[in-house]
């Protein structure tokens, strides 16, 4: 069950997308997929050494954690979405004690998601033992994407300044002609002044 304007929450479960529908007011639509096993496409895509795994399938841990090889293909650290989808609820029970009994060790839970460190690296425990925080200067994707847009309105104010202060310069000139020449001088006025509409426009941004 695909949702075009939500892929996060498509997801295999009929009951659950139509919950989604509900929740979130987006429609969804059938779509047949090719289904793998975690074995086979670790098998054909892994390295000799995965350092990481990320597991988010709304509501299928357990089906992706049983089709994998966990002798041959060991992931240093694993991360599974841990909550029911569109809930804080967990749902950790269900599945986790697959991870646990491939000898892998509980290392942190951020919320949404549950970390896992094989016993292999059990050194890396106190690295995540504590989730991210406001400690670590972080921005939000949403941060982000609006420095880029304040960004790329300075450069585009910038460029406007620029061609204003040519605007003004050449003006100037314009008018030591405007006796000779009345006509053309009013027509440039004209641009003139469109110009700097624009440049005003981009400053009350």
């Amino acid at each position: 069950h695909e949702f075009p304007e939500a892929t996060g929450v498509s997801t295999f479960d009929a009951e659950l997308a139509e919950y989604s529908r509900k929740k979130l007011g987006v429609a969804y639509r059938p779509r047949p997929v090719r289904v793998e096993t975690l074995e086979s496409i670790c098998e054909r895509h892994a390295a000799q050494c995965i350092d990481f795994l990320s597991v988010d399938v709304e509501g299928h841990e357990r089906q992706v954690l049983t089709g994998g090889d966990w002798k041959r293909f060991r992931p240093r650290v694993v991360v599974i979405e841990a909550t029911r989808p569109h809930s804080t609820e967990p749902s950790h029970r269900d599945w986790e004690p697959l991870l646990l009994e491939a000898d892998y060790l509980f290392a942190a839970f951020d919320g949404l998601n549950r970390y896992f460190v094989r016993v292999e690296d059990r050194a890396l425990l106190p690295l995540l033992e504590t989730p991210v925080n406001t400690f670590d200067d972080y921005l939000t994707a949403t941060e982000h994407r609006a420095l880029g847009e304040v960004r790329d309105l300075k450069i585009r104010l910038d460029t406007l300044e620029q061609m204003g202060d040519l605007t003004l310069a050449m003006s100037r000139r314009l008018n030591r002609f405007e006796g000779r020449f009345p006509a053309v001088s009013r027509a440039i006025h004209r641009m003139f002044r469109k110009s700097a509409r624009g440049v005003a426009d981009v400053e009350s941004r």
